[in-house]
């Protein structure tokens, strides 16, 4: 029996649509989905000295700079309430979790050139003083390693022994 182009790919298509019958979706992959993760530094100040900081700043807002490559850039940071999960409830198989005020503070500043695996100095001018760090941001990976590379982040975190990287 000979096909012709249509009947070939006529057939081609039928076998792929028999062959992939009961089979789920990507059955064997790993879910990936469409969450991403900017290039960016977020900040974390601890309960202790979070007080000072929106006492100095309301609404505490501060300034961030980071250098790397002979250049600069200086982004405003808005902070937020810090949160962190309460306890846990479970319904059957359905699990939720209360968020709860930490007493501390938190921002994040996308910074979209920001590199991978290269020092970066960092000044956080914030509550009237001056804080820096050297930081090196690392690849994230939201989904997981085997569904791709998101934007390098970093993490400061502030409190009474000053700013730190981590």
């Amino acid at each position: 029996m000979r096909l012709g182009v249509k009947g070939t790919a006529l057939f081609a298509l039928c076998l792929s649509a028999l062959l992939g019958c009961g089979s789920s979706p990507g059955a064997g992959d790993p879910p990936c989905t469409a969450i991403g993760s900017p290039a960016a530094i977020s900040l974390d100040i601890s309960p202790e000295t979070a007080p000072a900081i929106s006492a100095a700043t309301p609404p505490p807002t501060g300034q961030l700079t980071a250098c790397w490559g002979g250049e600069c850039r200086t982004a405003q940071l808005d902070l937020r309430a810090a949160t962190s999960a309460g306890a846990t409830t479970c319904v059957d198989e359905n699990c939720s979790a209360q968020m709860t005020p930490t007493g501390g503070l938190a921002g994040f500043v996308e910074l979209p050139d920001l590199p991978k695996d290269t020092p970066v100095a960092v000044t956080l001018a914030l509550g009237g003083a001056e804080h820096r760090v050297e930081v090196v941001p690392r690849a994230t990976f939201p989904n997981g390693p085997e569904c791709g590379e998101g934007g390098p982040q970093a993490r400061l975190t502030l409190n009474q022994g000053g700013l730190s990287a981590g």
